[in-house]
């Protein structure tokens, strides 16, 4: 085993920790982070949102929907598409080893696709809308719209 001296990519740095448990996901699949005290150092530490785990998410009712959550993962996943208001995507997360399935509608993916489509592999935390997805997953997803806030680490 030979040592690299090659520095962490710059979005990394002063975050060792991260770049490492991402290492770590990739090479065995299994990879845990503290995704509520990563929220604390974020732009999200003062947002009225609460943030859901993937198994909270799914947990949410029927009853209780449209509410707004944060979620936080690795971004595993990017499907563009296109509907007649536009472009769109379905971007998918590795929220510690659970996926959460979240909708950039055209307008907002517009203002985004770049930053997702380049960090794929990085921390994606977007506040959005919840709800029941009748039509591919059947479990609660995320909608984005005009009050949506992201964030790539």
């Amino acid at each position: 085993y030979k040592q690299r001296k090659e520095p962490l990519p710059e979005r990394f740095e002063g975050r060792p920790d991260w770049w490492w448990r991402l290492q770590q996901k990739v090479v065995s699949g299994l990879g845990h982070f503290n995704f509520k005290n990563i929220l604390k150092k974020s732009e999200f530490s003062k947002s009225k949102s609460t943030f859901a785990s993937a198994t909270q998410l799914a947990d949410i009712k029927k009853s209780d929907l449209p509410s707004r959550r944060i979620v936080a993962g690795v971004i595993v996943e990017v499907k563009e598409r296109t509907s007649k208001n536009g472009k769109f995507a379905n971007v998918t997360i590795d929220s510690n080893s659970d996926l959460i399935h979240i909708t950039f509608w055209a307008g907002e993916w517009l203002n985004v696709r770049q930053q997702i489509t380049e960090n794929k592999g990085g921390i994606l935390i977007v506040e959005g809308k919840v709800q029941f997805d009748d039509f591919k997953h059947k479990t609660n997803i995320i909608n984005t719209d005009i009050k949506s806030k992201i964030q790539i680490l």
